[in-house]
C-alpha cells in the first residue's frame, strides 16, 4: 500500500486503541515509514513500527507484532524518561529519526510534540550527526563481546549485529534511516548516490559476503524457513525477540529476502538471514529436541560455510575483525558528513 495510506491506518489504530493501553502517554511513528514519501509503496513484506511512550516506572508491555487490517504493525514500548531531555534523543541514532518531521500520532504527555519540534530543527546539525554516529560505535564496542564459552547462536549474533551496526554508522552520517532488516540495501543506495560503492564492499566484507551468489542465498532462505517452522511452536515471551519468531515474522524475513534478491541485492540479505538464523537457533537450542538442535546447528553451519567461516575460532575472528575495522568505518562516516549538502554547523 502507499505510505500515505499506511500512515492513515496507523493513525486510525492509534485513535481507536492508544488511550485504552494502561500507562500509555503517546504514540509515535518509528522507523522506515518516516523516510518515505506519501506516494512510495510500503512493501507487503514490511511492517510499520510505532513507539508506545509509557509512563515512567510502569511495567512495560512486550514488543508486539500483529496485523491491523492490511497493515502489519509492530509496537515497541519506551518509557517517557528515555526521551528526556531532547538532547538525549538528538544524540541517539535509533530515536532521533522518530521525531524528525510529522511523526507524533498522539500525545497525552504534552511533551512529545515539543520534542518533535526541537528535533526537527536541530537534526541536521553536524554536532548531533557526529554524536549519533558515536552512539552507534559505542554500541558496537560495548554491546557485543565475544565470549569463547558462548554457544554458536550467541557468537553468530554478536558478529552479525556488530557488523550490521557498521552500516548504521554510514547511514546516520548520511542523514539516512538506520533501518533494521534492509540496512545493507539502504547503505548501498546512499553510497551509490555518493559514488562510494567501495565503502559498500567493505561493509559486505565484514560479513564475508562479497562472493555470495543468488543461488546460495536462495538455499539459505529455504533453510531459514525450515528453522522458523521448528522454532515458532517453541518460542515464548521470555525471548526479547519473540515477536519476530512468529508466522508473520517468518513471512517478512522470507518474502523480504526474496524481494531483495529480485532487486539484485542478494548479498545485502546476509545480515537479516544471519540474525534470523541465530535467533531461531537459540530457540531450538534451548527448547528443542536433540534432532531439532542438530538440524539447527547443521543449517547454521551451512550458512557459515558459504561465508568461509567454518570453525568457531574463525567465527570469533570474524567478529574481532569488525572491531578492528571500526576506525576505518568511522573515517568513512566523517567523509560522508564532509560531503553531505544537508548537514550544517551551528
Amino acid at each position: 500500500m502507499l505510505a500515505k495510506r499506511a500512515r492513515e491506518m496507523a493513525q486510525e489504530w492509534t485513535d481507536k486503541n492508544a488511550q485504552q493501553i494502561p500507562g500509555c502517554l503517546g504514540v509515535v511513528l518509528h522507523g522506515s515509514i518516516n523516510w518515505m514519501d506519501d506516494e512510495e509503496v510500503l512493501a507487503a513484506s514490511s511492517d510499520l513500527d510505532l513507539l508506545l511512550v509509557m509512563e515512567p516506572g510502569i511495567s512495560l508491555p512486550h514488543r508486539q507484532k500483529f496485523r491491523y487490517r492490511r497493515l502489519m504493525l509492530e509496537l515497541s514500548p519506551i518509557p517517557l524518561s528515555d526521551l528526556q531531555p531532547p538532547d538525549t534523543v538528538l544524540r541517539t541514532h535509533y530515536l532521533a529519526g522518530s521525531f524528525f518531521g510529522e511523526t507524533v500520532l498522539w500525545d497525552a504527555s504534552g511533551y512529545l510534540q515539543e520534542l518533535q519540534n526541537i528535533v526537527t530543527v536541530h537534526y541536521p546539525e553536524r554536532r548531533w550527526v557526529e554524536q549519533r554516529c558515536q552512539s552507534v560505535t559505542a554500541k558496537i564496542r560495548a554491546g557485543f563481546p565475544a565470549d569463547p564459552q558462548w554457544p554458536l547462536h550467541r557468537i553468530l549474533t554478536a558478529w552479525m549485529f556488530a557488523a550490521g551496526l557498521c552500516s548504521h554508522v554510514i547511514l546516520v552520517a548520511g542523514l539516512g534511516n538506520p533501518t533494521v532488516r534492509r540496512r545493507l540495501a539502504a547503505s548501498q543506495q546512499l553510497l551509490q548516490r555518493l559514488d562510494r560503492l567501495d565503502i559498500q564492499e567493505e561493509l559486505l566484507g565484514l560479513f564475508h559476503a562479497g562472493e555470495l551468489t543468488p543461488t546460495q542465498i536462495a538455499q539459505h532462505t529455504k533453510n531459514l524457513s525450515r528453522l522458523f517452522a521448528e522454532a515458532i511452536p517453541l518460542v515464548h515471551d521470555g525471548y526479547p525477540f519473540a515477536a519476530d519468531i512468529t508466522p508473520s515474522g517468518r513471512d517478512i524475513a522470507i518474502t523480504g529476502t526474496q524481494e531483495m534478491v529480485q532487486q539484485g541485492l542478494h548479498r545485502e540479505t546476509v545480515f537479516w538471514l544471519g540474525a534470523s538464523l541465530a535467533r531461531c537457533l537459540q530457540v531450538v537450542t534451548e527448547q528443542g529436541t536433540l534432532p531439532q538442535r542438530q538440524q539447527g546447528v547443521a543449517l547454521a553451519n551451512d550458512f557459515l560455510s558459504d561465508l568461509g567461516v567454518n570453525t568457531e575460532s574463525a567465527l570469533r575472528q570474524a567478529h574481532t575483525s569488525v572491531l578492528e575495522a571500526l576506525p576505518r568505518i568511522e573515517q568513512h562516516g566523517q567523509w560522508i558528513m564532509d560531503h553531505h549538502p544537508g548537514i550544517f554547523c551551528q
